[in-house]
This record gives C-alpha cells, sequence and structure tokens, in this order.
C-alpha cells in the first residue's frame, strides 16, 4: 500500500487540529482529575513542597551518613590515615547538605507564617 498524504489532507488535519485540542482540554472527565497535592493556595503548596524536601533529604541523610560511617570503618581498620580524612571530609558535606535542608524548611515556614501574618488585619 502506498500512504501518500497530499496536501489537502494536510490543511485539513491542520484545520481540525486546533477543534480537537479545545474539546479534549475542555473535556469533562478532565475537569474532574483530583488535586494530588491538596493545596488550597499558594502557601499551602510552600508548605507541602517544604515537608517533601524534608521527607526526602531525611532519608538521603540517613543513607549518606551510613555510607560515611562505613567509610571510617573500613580506612581505620585499615590503618587509611588518607581514608580517614575523605571519610571526615565526607562527613562535614554530608551534615552541611542536612542544615541546607533543614535549614530551607525553616526558611519556608518563616516566609509563609510572615506572609500570613502580613495579609490578616
Amino acid at each position: 500500500m502506498n500512504y501518500i498524504i497530499s496536501k489537502d489532507m494536510w490543511k485539513s488535519g491542520l484545520r481540525r487540529a486546533p477543534i480537537l485540542a479545545m474539546l479534549i482540554i475542555a473535556s469533562p472527565a478532565l475537569a474532574q482529575i483530583p488535586n494530588p497535592i491538596g493545596a488550597k493556595s499558594f502557601l499551602d503548596l510552600i508548605n507541602a513542597l517544604a515537608k517533601a524536601i524534608i521527607q526526602i533529604g531525611a532519608v538521603f541523610a540517613v543513607v549518606a551518613i551510613i555510607i560515611v560511617g562505613f567509610k571510617f570503618l573500613t580506612a581505620s581498620i585499615s590503618g587509611d590515615t588518607k581514608g580517614l580524612t575523605d571519610a571526615k571530609k565526607m562527613l562535614w558535606w554530608v551534615l552541611i547538605g542536612t542544615a541546607i535542608v533543614v535549614g530551607s524548611s525553616v526558611l519556608a515556614q518563616v516566609i509563609v507564617n510572615t506572609v500570613k501574618t502580613l495579609g490578616s488585619p
């Protein structure tokens, strides 16, 4: 079979594309999608994102601290001073990263509370 599309077919398809797009967007089935975040306002969205970042960051921090602990153990058992230095550096970076994640969440809470107090009479 020969599937050749003529210019007239392309033109008619392009004329119908906006109509099809509007039908898909205005579909009542799409209007019933529930909000997965549950945020009713922008401030609720910031709170939800801050909580999610803390939860994900906590998991990564625990895993990273466990990995650093194994690095400390292996370096101290083998007597590798360079390995101990690397493990100390890694521990500091993990602690700094954890502090940044916690600090960003605290900063988000401060901003949300400040905006709420400014908005109320």
